[in-house]
């Protein structure tokens, strides 16, 4: 079944949900989210995406959290995929990361290994298999590693965000895939997340982390020998979690967005071109945003912002009004507890799909961009009661008729006794508040080679 997501998202009084569309930009259709396993009990946390065996189709990667080892799902060229192929990695890795550290051409993969004060690195074959892990010790609660050349030698780096202690670490690429012991910078608080992209415009990759214990975010500026200045704070929202840099107001300068874990919000520092961010705006989005990319999602040439909320299992899509103004918002049901959102075109489609961890249901969802809309809905505020929306106020405002939230044939009824404004009934099997965990003993992958459940 094909969703219509214009650009707006729903929400009225009655339901506590806000309806809000803004004319002149340009809405985009998604499929309903395809559902991928990554196992009972294996939290899938982070995600990444990489054509891994040089067929030149986006495959997924998985960090699961709970099992201690990677998700690979590779694509069979259509944006559906294999089962998982697992990896060893790490103990309990939060985020998994793509990159050639070796130069031979193929992604590698690294993770942070939030209980053992560890990052994994896998060197890829060249088939699309991955080496034995090689462990590099770092500082406690290692929670993300990013990738760049932070000492323009020709090979990426590897940076890594710490939730145990305030510091960030820096891993020198030794030329060969292979890395230095860290150096370490210290932070404003304990970090969850770390960014990289030229901020001042020397080319040279700095770093922004997200300093959760202190409410702000840290800027190290590269120096040109891959070592940084101490870090320049900003202030934001309570409790940032996630970092994401785009050039959202189309001045050839890099801006900041962070998701601001307790506040609900999120927050863009826009770039005065040398480094500083001495101005920024707030918008709100769902509960417990906890990660964030920044793409054109819908072709029309400016950065849009995608959030993963785990505490309202939904994605906000923010829709960029041209000026690096926000002002039209998208919403998204996703499993239970999003964790982790990439951005990617996995058909090869030129449209950017989208991809996101569920920690507590234990899978990935991908949804697949269908088509644009050049002329999107146009609501009106002359309805005579709240029940009807559209120029003709002849399109119903229910949850369930806008959402369609039910998953697996569940039946959708309105409600005013939840903040979602619906109540999901869920046929025999199915259970949770979009009918999304399948409980049957028998399911269309339980039997191998054709087997046949019964």
């Amino acid at each position: 079944m094909q969703v219509s997501c214009f650009n707006f998202i729903f929400e009225n009084v009655h339901y506590n949900h806000l309806l809000l569309l803004y004319t002149g930009q340009r809405g985009v259709f998604f499929s309903n989210q395809t559902i991928y396993i990554t196992g009972t009990s294996n939290h899938s946390y982070g995600v990444a995406a990489a054509d891994i065996n040089g067929d030149h189709r986006t495959d997924i990667i998985v960090a699961n959290y709970g099992s201690s080892n990677l998700g690979i799902f590779l694509n069979y060229g259509n944006g559906t995929f294999t089962n998982q192929i697992m990896y060893l990695s790490g103990h309990h890795p939060l985020s998994v990361t793509a990159a050639d550290l070796n130069n031979d051409t193929k992604p590698d993969l690294i993770t942070a290994n939030y209980l053992y004060a560890n990052i994994s690195v896998l060197l890829n074959k060249g088939n699309g298999t991955f080496g034995n892990q090689i462990t590099y010790a770092t500082s406690n609660y290692p929670s993300f590693a990013a990738v760049a050349d932070v000492n323009a030698d020709s090979y990426p780096d590897i940076i890594v965000s710490h939730f145990g202690t305030h510091s960030l670490a820096v891993f020198l690429n030794l030329g060969n895939g292979t890395f230095t012991s860290p150096t370490f910078y210290f932070t404003d608080s304990v970090t969850w997340h770390v960014a990289t992209g030229d901020l001042n415009g020397d080319n040279r990759p700095d770093l922004v982390i997200a300093n959760y214990g202190s409410n702000s975010i840290g800027v190290f500026l590269n120096m040109g020998n891959g070592t940084f200045m101490t870090q320049q704070i900003y202030q934001t929202d309570h409790y940032p979690l996630s970092v994401a840099l785009g050039d959202v107001n189309i001045d050839n300068k890099l801006d900041i967005v962070v998701t601001n874990y307790l506040s609900n919000t999120i927050n863009i520092l826009f770039n005065r071109g040398n480094g500083t961010f001495p101005s920024q705006t707030t918008h709100q989005v769902g509960s417990h945003p906890i990660s964030v990319a920044v793409s054109d999602i819908n072709a029309d040439n400016w950065p849009d912002i995608i959030v993963a909320n785990a505490g309202s299992n939904n994605v906000d899509i923010l829709l960029n009004a041209g000026n690096g103004e926000f002002v039209s918002r998208m919403l998204y049901y996703t499993g239970t507890m999003p964790t982790s959102v990439t951005v990617v075109d996995v058909n090869n489609d030129q449209k950017l799909d989208i991809i996101v961890a569920h920690f507590s249901s234990n899978n990935i969802g991908v949804f697949l961009c269908i088509d644009y809309e050049s002329n999107p809905l146009v609501l009106s505020s002359n309805c005579p009661d709240q029940n009807t929306i559209g120029t003709k106020c002849n399109i119903s405002s229910n949850p369930c008729n806008i959402l369609n939230p039910c998953e697996n044939n569940g039946t959708c009824l309105n409600t005013t006794t939840n903040d979602l404004g619906y109540i999901c009934t869920c046929q025999s099997g199915f259970a949770g508040e979009q009918c999304q965990y399948d409980h049957r003993p028998c399911k269309p992958t339980t039997c191998w080679n054709n087997g046949i459940e019964n």
